[in-house]
């Protein structure tokens, strides 16, 4: 008996063509997403730019802040430097350094008149070895004090410094209940030719409001040159975004029309071997049946031989036909068309499960990738993995259409590149990629295998 042959697709060519073909022109709604694409990218760009200069602005005000105070206690040390070489330093002579009543008396005038002026509190003058020998507190006179290092570095070269403190207990006891004050510790030659230490105490409060009012001057500059940086960038960022999603949008239009040409090359070629090659083949198992029941007994069982190869064959490419050219997949849809594909695998006693929710509508592209992946995926799991279950799953999630099919065979080592044998699967993974897609496989010896694909979704 010969195989009656059946039609690869009863659907008529132009049909099927005007399908494939309407895959190749972009959408009203792809080019309306991609410019909701362009603007959600800038909006993006500029959350990420408003919080980078927020990350920066704030270490600036830090350093602006800093920068003010020191600038402050520079003028404060400054001014400090000239009233010890050009004010106090010419009334220390021999008499002050010796202890003169008098001397400290024309020295207390010029002292108590800065003092009264307001902007100075406390004046000492310092010997090298920490001796107080003047200070318009009287009852410091005399005492011997613990330098501190920046001022023991004065007399080898360091400059005049200026710090903000809490008075301690020790020679500025009697300022302790004054709050934070600015200590400044300056090196001057009195007119006896000695270099003493200079050391004046001022309220904080005036070079904290200097530090202030500077600080007030800088910020908006800072923050300008921020927003002019971030305004600047946004055109760039425009114009990059652009440029990125019109080569998207080129990318995509070239995947389905590379898709589209395989799938109408895959029919042709379907088409051209039903109705040529194998309908020939067809006929020639009819002939091969014919005359083999006016054939000589001696020569029948060669030609029921040639007749049973001859349809083996034929069975062969019809399988191939089906593989070339999925009809289920136009005529049925990704769901259905998948149902089909597990047939063999029942057919081997496998337990397949198939989880495909009803709502499950994605684009043709997107059906078309995800049917090779799935088709060649079985096929090895058929040839190679020796499995008892396969299921296959359909997700939508995040407009990316996943499908995730699994099986409990023997496995393979994953790390190692996709085997020759197994081109199909390299093929359909470099296409999704090309959709930007990925394909990945989990798989370990004795493990069974997990081939894993996700593919964003067209506007």
């Amino acid at each position: 008996m010969s195989t009656i042959l059946a039609p690869v697709d009863p659907a008529p060519l132009n049909e099927r063509d005007d399908a494939i073909r309407s895959d190749l022109h972009p959408l009203k709604d792809e080019q309306a997403n991609d410019r909701s694409v362009v603007h959600e990218t800038i909006t993006i760009f500029l959350i990420l730019g408003l919080t980078a200069m927020i990350l920066v602005f704030i270490p600036s005000l830090l350093w602006v802040r800093a920068q003010a105070l020191d600038h402050a206690l520079g003028n404060i040390a400054a001014s400090t430097q000239r009233m010890a070489n050009f004010t106090l330093a010419p009334f220390v002579n021999e008499d002050l350094l010796s202890g003169d009543p008098e001397a400290q008396d024309r020295l207390d005038e010029v002292v108590n008149a800065r003092i009264r002026e307001g902007d100075l509190m406390r004046v000492k003058i310092v010997t090298e070895d920490g001796r107080i020998i003047y200070s318009d507190e009287n009852r410091l006179i005399g005492e011997r004090m613990q330098l501190a290092d920046r001022a023991t570095a004065l007399f080898d070269g360091a400059s005049t410094t200026a710090v903000i403190e809490e008075p301690d207990e020790g020679e500025n006891r009697f300022e302790s209940d004054s709050g934070q004050l600015v200590e400044v510790y300056t090196l001057a030659t009195s007119a006896a030719g000695v270099p003493l230490i200079f050391e004046a105490y001022y309220p904080a409060d005036a070079a904290l409001a200097e530090q202030g009012a500077l600080f007030l001057r800088l910020v908006p500059g800072v923050l300008l040159a921020l927003v002019l940086l971030q305004a600047a960038q946004l055109p760039l960022a425009i114009w990059l975004s652009r440029r990125v999603q019109g080569h998207q949008l080129v990318r995509r239009r070239l995947l389905r029309q590379s898709i589209a040409a395989s799938d109408l090359e895959r029919k042709r070629i379907a088409r051209d071997l039903h109705d040529e090659v194998i309908q020939d083949l067809a006929g020639l198992s009819y002939a091969l049946e014919s005359v083999e029941t006016r054939s000589p007994d001696t020569v029948r069982p060669t030609i029921v031989q040639a007749r049973t190869i001859l349809q083996g064959n034929i069975g062969t490419l019809r399988g191939m036909l089906t593989e070339l050219y999925p009809a289920d997949l136009n005529r049925m849809g990704l769901p259905k068309a998948l149902n089909r594909l597990v047939d063999p695998l029942r057919e081997q006693g496998v337990d397949v499960s198939l989880d495909v929710p009803e709502s499950f509508q994605v684009d043709r592209t997107t059906e078309v990738l995800l049917y090779r992946v799935a088709r060649e995926t079985l096929v090895n799991t058929a040839k190679h993995a020796e499995a008892t279950s396969v299921s296959v799953e359909l997700r939508l999630s995040d407009h990316t259409a996943e499908m995730r099919v699994a099986d409990n065979g023997v496995g393979f080592d994953s790390t190692q590149e996709i085997q020759n044998g197994h081109l199909g699967l390299r093929l359909a993974r470099d296409t999704v990629a090309e959709a930007g897609g990925t394909v990945e496989i989990t798989s370990s010896t004795g493990e069974g295998t997990c081939v894993m694909t996700s593919v964003p979704l067209a506007s």
